[in-house]
């Protein structure tokens, strides 16, 4: 849903990838956002760079189409949406009560050390 939206920089190099990944990508070789999110030689803080910035900008970005045309085929039928998508994109149109987020969702942080299952919106200390 959100690569036929055109959020295709999670998967190839585009100008929204070059936007987020900034010199990462050249330094370290890689050609989408997934690739670096897996790239290892990049330090603790480079990691927790591309991945605030790409938070930051699936926060910041439009609604993509794919979703608006979904809300509107199924506008006043009974459904519900389970999503791998952690891009948050069905959370603009559809009622969050109506959608299972199997994967998690970039809106919030959880502790890292999986010491209980409370997850904490981080829309503020992106700034």
């Amino acid at each position: 849903m959100s690569a036929a939206s055109g959020f295709r920089f999670y998967y190839q190099d585009d100008s929204v990838f070059r936007s987020i990944a900034g010199g990462l990508a050249d330094k370290y070789g890689f050609h989408s956002m997934f690739d670096g999110l897996y790239e290892r030689r990049m330090s603790r803080g480079e990691w927790w760079a591309l991945v605030l910035r790409t938070i930051r900008y699936v926060q910041d970005c439009d609604t993509g189409e794919t979703y608006v045309n979904l809300a509107r085929l199924l506008d006043g039928k009974d459904c519900y949406i389970v999503t791998t998508n952690q891009d948050a994109q069905f959370y603009r149109v559809f009622p969050a009560e109506r959608i299972t987020r199997l994967q998690g969702d970039w809106r919030y942080f959880q502790c890292g050390r999986r010491c209980h299952d409370a997850v904490y919106p981080n829309h503020e200390q992106l700034g």
